[in-house]
């Protein structure tokens, strides 16, 4: 899955790749729904999930949902895996679901893919059939995606005699100990509430065991030259490119999705041009739909400045007039990108569409560049239009008084320990499955023998029910409002405990702060209606909209990778760096940690891990730094060298450190390079 989706030379690869497996698992999903309803499905809770609401209103199976919002479809919210629970055990109508679940997985990308290389999809095809191209798509892809599924029958006996054998010694002997007491302390035929643990022990087992033999058809391809692979995955033959692309089964006029010298193959393809089926499937929130591009985000704060004022909304609105009428009439939706979502209502208000922040950056106003992004002809792209272009930028650039950045941040969240979480070992203490009045009455040696047999309270369909509630309310309630609505960011996908998102560096402690934070459910809702951090609620609910969202609670952290890169830089590469973050804030004890990568344009790259917070939780270190960057925000005359963190540095690599707590030495050093280093404007 991580592969698929990081074979992306722009966002928008990198989104619709993320779309289109959240959406094909939904197709999964809904066979199981058909013949045994919603409520079979144990994760992920599909209550109020986009994919979910539009099937029911679309099947007339609910008229209305006032929940509803056809925005919210842009988020893909299904994770890549599915937990059911099946009313039936008998093995041929087992494997006729499970068959039935990969024929519509794949039937249903076949149905995409006909679509796409079809006249409906309203591509222009300048040269080749497209009919071949769709031909040769589907032969390459018939390993694509490869589905895994396990199913662990339960016949409803009291003992472990149907499973003993997908259990380790150990769990069988713990197993044995705890039907043991059940039959000695209860009704025997209670035994079997008891028996669900072990058997999704044994089906997460199975799923590992079934994932190692991999049922792989084999695809040849040959390449005659190197010209002849995809310049995305690199693994199949072109099959698309742009103008001048050589070749290929087809050519794709130059501008929206292809560069003159772009080529593809089938799947990567598709995944490019995905919006167009999601535009016949979805209705209008998909029409003309792009995601933001690495340079949108990077921009993003300097034009919430411009658009700020009524003379830098007009000097926008010349400027996008002068760059349609640098294209003239040919197709002009190369030039736009969706606007983050914290800028949409103004932009669409004031502009109508957004021009890509590529094109705020004087660099990138050349006739090379505009001819190889726009299908310009260079003979059109003259001096004289240059140099008005560029004044543009200039204005800007004077007016808001700085430059604009050029840098941005990928952020990937995954919550830690989610497999013991699953699996019951992060669960209360077993006292906590009775009433504090209950546990109190029961006989000492009772309790004592229960807690010999296991500490914690036993996993249930309903607990793994309310953990996959949790995620679900931490995705679609907080972390889209968090990333989208109150700061200058935009989700790749946000799967119950997995995140990926781009943020614009102005607001990227805060928006990981909120992330982590409102993952264990501590944050609350201001009179604005806005997230803060509230490390004290340790209550497990947080109140928003006059409801009560449950959240994973206390005990739950959660780690994040962020990678830090020019807007230039090779997104997969910074997808990598961003996946490497992550695994290096994992690695540190107790895991609870940040991994910031910055990733300079000479490819260079500088890395920091840090818990998110110490001392008990009384030092929360992406706030003290946000203050700290704020006090030089708000002190204009105020200027730090930007040496005086290597200065610090190397200072601490030639001290001799004694071992214990070195937080005095440190801080003692801090102050005297920071003093060192500041210097304060008469």
């Amino acid at each position: 899955v991580q592969e698929f989706i990081s074979q992306a030379r722009k966002t928008h690869d990198l989104y619709m790749g993320s779309f289109i497996l959240s959406y094909l698992t939904f197709v999964a999903i809904l066979e199981v729904v058909k013949e045994n309803g919603p409520v079979s499905v144990i994760y992920p809770d599909l209550y109020r999930q986009p994919l979910m609401d539009w099937y029911l209103i679309r099947k007339n199976i609910i008229e209305d949902l006032s929940s509803f919002r056809e925005n919210n479809l842009l988020l893909p919210s299904i994770p890549n895996r599915f937990v059911a629970i099946i009313p039936y055990s008998e093995e041929e109508k087992v494997r006729n679901l499970g068959e039935k679940m990969e024929k519509a997985v794949k039937d249903e990308w076949r149905k995409i893919v006909r679509f796409i290389f079809s006249n409906e999809s309203g591509i222009h095809w300048r040269d080749g059939k497209p009919e071949e191209a769709r031909r040769e798509t589907i032969r390459q892809s018939e390993n694509f995606p490869q589905i895994y599924w396990v199913a662990v029958p339960w016949k409803g006996k009291k003992t472990l005699d149907e499973i003993k054998e997908l259990l380790l010694k150990e769990e069988q002997e713990n197993a044995e100990r705890i039907f043991e007491f059940v039959r000695k302390h209860a009704d025997p035929s209670s035994s079997g509430g008891i028996i669900y643990p072990f058997l999704y022990t044994a089906l997460e087992r199975s799923m590992g065991a079934r994932k190692n033999v991999r049922a792989f058809n084999y695809v040849e391809e040959t390449f005659k030259e190197k010209e002849d692979r995809c310049l995305i995955c690199g693994e199949r033959k072109a099959i698309a490119g742009g103008d001048e692309a050589q070749g290929v089964k087809v050519t794709v006029r130059t501008g929206r999705y292809m560069a003159k010298n772009e080529r593809l193959c089938g799947t990567c393809f598709v995944k490019r041009t995905l919006d167009r089926y999601l535009a016949r499937e979805f209705g209008k929130v998909f029409e003309k739909f792009k995601f933001p591009s690495t340079a949108e985000v990077a921009i993003a704060d300097f034009k919430k400045k411009i658009l700020e004022s009524e003379d830098g909304i007009e000097k926008l609105r010349e400027y996008k007039k002068e760059l349609e009428s640098v294209i003239g009439e040919k197709d002009r939706e190369a030039l736009y990108c969706e606007p983050l979502p914290a800028l949409k209502e103004v932009i669409e208000n004031t502009l109508g569409r957004n021009p890509d922040g590529y094109w705020f950056y004087e660099e990138n106003l050349t006739p090379d560049l505009m001819s190889k992004n726009l299908g310009v002809s260079e003979e059109l792209l003259d001096e004289g239009k240059i140099t008005k272009l560029k004044e543009f930028p200039l204005y800007f650039r004077k007016k808001i008084g700085t430059s604009p950045a050029k840098y941005y941040a990928v952020l990937v969240l995954d919550g830690d320990s989610m497999g013991k979480w699953l699996s019951g070992d992060r669960l209360p203490d077993i006292e906590y499955a009775y009433h504090s009045d209950v546990w109190a009455k029961l006989p000492e040696n009772f309790r004592k023998e229960l807690r010999k047999i296991t500490d914690k309270k036993f996993l249930t369909p309903a607990v793994h029910a309310s953990i996959s509630s949790a995620l679900r309310n931490y995705s679609l309630e907080f972390v889209r409002k968090i990333v989208e609505e109150e700061h200058l960011g935009r989700l790749v996908y946000a799967g119950g405990d997995d995140v990926l998102a781009f943020v614009n560096l102005r607001d990227l402690f805060e928006v990981m702060r909120k992330l982590r934070a409102a993952f264990s459910g501590h944050v609350m809702l201001n009179d604005e209606g806005r997230v803060v951090v509230d490390w004290s609620n340790t209550s497990g609910f947080v109140e928003k909209d006059g409801r009560f969202f449950l959240t994973m609670g206390p005990d739950a952290t959660a780690s994040m990778g962020v990678a830090v890169a020019h807007y230039k830089y090779p997104l997969k590469m910074v997808l990598e760096a961003a996946r490497e973050a992550e695994k290096e804030a994992k690695a540190l004890d107790d895991k609870n940690a940040f991994s910031i990568k910055l990733i300079k344009r000479s490819g260079e790259s500088v890395l920091v891990t840090s818990h998110w917070t110490y001392e008990n939780g009384s030092f929360d270190v992406l706030e003290e730094l946000g203050k700290f960057a704020g006090f030089l925000g708000r002190n204009k005359d105020v200027e730090v060298s930007p040496r005086f963190i290597y200065t610090l540095r190397r200072e601490f690599e030639m001290m001799d450190i004694p071992e214990g707590d070195c937080s005095k030495i440190f801080l003692s050093e801090l102050k005297r390079t920071l003093s060192s280093s500041i210097h304060v404007s008469e």
